[in-house]
Order: structure tokens, then C-alpha cells, then sequence
């Protein structure tokens, strides 16, 4: 600056040798994408994600994304992970993958999601047989309700003869319900019954999550119960649906809303479905992913997807702890007692990395605690299903926890930073932002910025606000104080002289 104040006697001259903008303001901060740490799932696991990755035509991010989803609610609320007594973790995870329209996102998905149809299917070999049963007993019933009908109406008839009874045989039976480990582009209204109805919860799948986020976004009534719905449905407790449907004498009570989401969402839908709405913690439950996207080739190579089925059919078996009432419970499994203290110090991380983030980013990095006791028993339960011991882990092991958080810190956490993008930016780069934009639509010669603070333009009402914003911007050389301020006499002027090359470039 003080160069540029040396060459030019006037502000004419000051502007000639304006050095080239930094467009970041405008364009994106973004972060480079980062390559998917596939030897964190174990050699079957990372060569079954490779081998499908290359089949799909796909980045291999979006084949763990979708194992991730699927093994999450594999396990679901047969178990809750806890470091300590007092915390208590489902092993319920989001994930939301980032790419354009090309990227190969629905491919990509539908390998693990396959597996888990069939799954799906086996666990259903029988239900049409049930069906019919269920059909002949509810026409027994209908005869047997008939006769006692009768038996009622003649005794009424008669004086000082009770009614009998309606016995047991007239009561219809309960309907077979299809067992379901994937719900695709359902209600809540259908949601919460089919959870309460499948002990271990639902994955939820949604092609283009950007629909299902802007449908609780459209107006408050129902939108905002459908929201409130689906903040509870990380978490794994237990939740009361009250709808109209249900009726006011018998609301839906889910005893444990557990359900995972996985999906895909274009760049700018991100932005406008999620990212620039209110921050109430859903986007920060959300694990991102968003690669580069892979050159079409011919595969050379082919997924071994039976006994990738295989491998997760054992996740069926795990078992429910039966509390006093005879109800299932989740199981309780804890952390080895020697990890206890490196989850403590990546705990302090999180506090550290709390202190410099802000925005949307800031919301995301609090919740990387639980995540990363999620993840490590789905690591552990993955390393398990592709091996022959016939027993789960009764432990989270150090392995699964380094494993967890280096995938947090090494990945998922850059790939959320790529697609916040400018909203996990600081609240002085935000505001800065929020300027250069104003600038682009007015393209003023020159800007003042006590009128800026007073226009409150994006929320910056102190001088403190519109001082820092300004900084950024003279560091991105989109603005210079013009050297005729102190030039007039009398008070000082706070004009400052835009960059002419910033709009030479749009």
C-alpha cells in the first residue's frame, strides 16, 4: 500500500495501479477435494468398495457413504455406544454426498443399498404365506364376532341375563407388517409407525435430498413438526408423533426414533436447501463427502457381492438386551478402558477447533464427539462382519477409535469445510462477503464505512462489524482507503476507493 501511495499524487493515479483482486470473495473459498482413506474399512471391505467404485463408474467416497448409512442401521438400536455412564451414543449417522448431476452419485449408492434390499427380501421369505394366514383368521374372526353379536342381542332380551363376553376368537388378528430396513421418499406419518414397528430403525434414502429438506422448509405448520421429527431422529430417544391421522387419543410413540440418511445433493441445491436457512443443527448432523468425479472407463474388475450380503447378514443376529418388563433394550458397549484418554485429548481438539470456527462449521465440529464414537463402532462392526468370529465386539478398541477420528480430521472434516464453503467461513470473511457481493450488483466507485454500518447491509450495524469486513477486503485488495481522506480538513472521511479490476472480471 504505502508502494502504491509513493507512485500516485492523486486518486486517479491510486486506482491505475490497483494489483489484481483476490475473487475468492466471490467465487468461493473452497477446498480441494480429498481422497477417501479406503484401507480405514479393512483389506475386504476397501477391496469391495473399490471393485464396486469401478463397476458404478462412481468415486469410491460415495460406495462408503452408502456401507456407512447401511451398516449404521444394520446395528441400529441393538446397541449405544457409551465412553462413560452418563453418555450414551446410537450408532445412527447422516451422510450427505455432494456432486453435480455427472458425478455418478445414485450409481454409487445403489451398491451398498442393494445389498441392503436383499437383505430386505430375506427377511421377508414368508410374508406372503402370513398374509393369507392372516386373512383366513380374520374372517374366523369375523364369523365368531357375528355369532357373539347374536348371543348379545338375545340376551338383552331376556331379563337378568348378562352379556357374554366377546371372547378371544372374535377379536381380529394384528396384520403381518414387511419387515423394512430402507424407506425411500416416505412421510412421517409413515415413517414413525414403520420405526416403531422395526426394532433396529430405518435408513432413509433420498436420491435428491434437496426435495425432502425443502419440504420442511415451505411453510411452519407441519413443516416445522416434520423438522422437529427429524433432529430427534438422530439422536435414538424416544418420541411421540402427534398427527391427526393417529387420532388424539392414541398418538404414535416411537420407543426408539432411530433412523440414518443418506442421499445426494447438487452444489447449489446444497446451498439453498440447507446451508443458508436457520442454524438448528441440522446440517451440523450431517457427514459430507464431495470427490472429484472419476473419467469413464471399462471395469476391469468385479465386487464379490455375495459375500459383501453375506458379511452383513450378520448384523441380523445381533441381539437386544431384555430389560424386567421383558422389552428390548439397546446393549451398552464401552471403550476400551486404556482409549479413554486419547478420546479425551481429541475431545480437547474439538474444544480448540471450536474456539476458531464460526457459522455452520462451528455447529458441525461440536457434534464430532459422538460422531466419532458412531463411527468407531461401525468400524469395529464392519472389521468384525468380514472376519469368522461368530461374536461382536464386546468393546470399542483403540484401532477403531484412532481409525474413527483420523477419518473425522483427515476427511470428513475438509469435505465439510468444501461444501459449506463460504458459510463456514468467519464472521469478518462472512461479512466481507456479504460487501463484495453488494459491490458486484452496485458497482460504486467508491464506498464509505460509516454508510455501510448504517445501512446495516448483512447484519453489520457496529463499527466493529464494518471494520473487520473492511480488513478482509483491503487483505483481498478489493478495496484502499482513498489518500484524499485527510486531505479536506475538518473530521476525517472513512471513503474508500473500490479495486476497478473486480468487475472487469465478471
Amino acid at each position: 500500500m504505502n508502494k502504491i501511495k509513493e507512485i500516485a499524487e492523486n486518486a486517479e493515479e491510486y486506482v491505475v495501479n490497483w494489483p489484481e483482486p483476490d475473487m475468492r470473495l466471490i467465487k468461493g473459498y473452497r477446498q480441494k477435494a480429498v481422497p477417501f482413506p479406503l484401507q480405514i474399512f479393512g483389506p475386504f471391505w476397501a477391496d469391495w468398495i473399490e471393485k464396486s467404485a469401478e463397476g458404478k463408474g462412481s468415486p469410491p467416497d460415495y460406495i462408503a457413504a452408502g456401507l456407512i448409512s447401511s451398516a449404521s442401521i444394520l446395528i441400529g438400536n441393538a446397541y449405544r455406544i457409551s465412553p462413560w455412564e452418563s453418555w450414551k451414543e446410537p450408532p445412527i449417522l447422516w451422510l450427505c454426498c455432494v456432486g453435480n448431476p455427472s458425478s455418478n452419485k445414485t450409481p454409487g449408492l445403489s451398491a451398498p443399498l442393494d445389498l441392503l434390499r436383499d437383505l430386505e427380501a430375506e427377511l421377508n421369505i414368508g410374508f406372503d404365506e402370513g398374509i393369507r394366514e392372516y386373512e383366513r383368521k380374520k374372517e374366523e374372526a369375523a364369523v365368531c364376532r357375528q355369532m357373539w353379536q347374536q348371543e348379545v342381542k338375545a340376551a338383552r332380551k331376556k331379563l337378568n341375563v348378562p352379556a357374554p363376553h366377546m371372547p378371544d376368537e372374535a377379536m381380529e388378528p394384528e396384520e403381518p407388517s414387511r419387515k423394512r430396513l430402507l424407506a425411500c421418499d416416505a412421510t412421517v406419518e409413515i415413517l414413525a409407525p414403520l420405526v416403531a414397528k422395526n426394532l433396529r430403525g430405518i435408513l432413509y434414502f433420498r436420491d435428491e435430498l434437496s426435495g425432502w429438506l425443502e419440504g420442511m422448509n415451505q411453510y411452519k405448520g407441519k413443516g416445522g413438526a416434520d423438522r422437529s421429527f427429524w433432529l430427534e431422529a438422530y439422536n435414538g430417544n424416544s418420541y411421540t408423533v402427534d398427527r391427526v391421522k393417529y387420532g388424539t387419543n392414541q398418538p404414535m410413540w416411537v420407543p426408539n426414533l432411530s433412523i440414518s440418511v443418506v442421499g445426494g445433493i447438487q452444489p447449489d441445491k446444497l446451498q439453498k436447501a440447507l446451508l443458508n436457512d436457520a442454524d438448528d443443527g441440522l446440517a451440523a448432523r450431517f457427514l459430507y463427502t464431495w470427490p472429484e468425479t472419476v473419467p469413464p472407463k471399462r471395469p476391469k474388475k468385479q465386487a464379490d457381492n455375495d459375500s459383501a450380503t453375506k458379511a452383513l447378514q450378520k448384523f441380523q443376529n445381533l441381539p437386544f438386551t431384555v430389560n424386567e418388563k421383558g422389552q428390548p433394550v439397546p446393549t451398552a458397549i464401552s471403550l476400551e478402558e486404556t482409549v479413554i484418554g486419547e478420546f479425551e485429548e481429541f475431545r480437547q481438539d474439538i474444544h480448540e477447533a471450536e474456539n476458531t470456527a464460526s457459522g455452520l462449521y462451528l455447529s458441525y465440529v461440536g457434534k464430532n464427539g459422538g460422531r466419532a464414537l458412531r463411527l468407531a463402532f461401525i468400524l469395529e462392526m464392519l472389521w468384525w462382519s468380514a472376519g469368522n468370529d461368530n461374536y461382536p465386539p464386546s468393546r470399542i478398541s483403540e484401532k477403531a477409535l484412532l481409525c474413527a477420528q483420523g477419518l473425522l480430521t483427515d476427511y470428513f472434516d475438509p469435505m465439510a469445510r468444501r461444501s459449506f464453503d463460504n458459510a463456514a467461513l468467519p464472521v469478518e470473511v462472512r461479512n466481507a462477503v456479504t460487501i463484495a457481493k453488494w459491490l458486484i450488483r452496485t458497482k460504486p466507485e467508491r464506498i464509505n464505512s460509516r454508510e455501510i454500518q448504517r445501512a446495516s447491509l448483512g447484519g453489520m450495524d457496529t463499527a466493529d462489524d464494518v471494520k473487520e469486513a473492511f480488513e478482509e477486503l483491503q487483505n483481498a485488495h478489493w478495496i484502499e482507503p482513498d489518500p484524499a481522506n485527510n486531505k479536506t480538513g475538518g473530521r476525517p472521511r472513512s471513503d474508500y476507493l473500490v479495486n476497478p479490476k473486480i468487475y472487469a472480471t465478471i
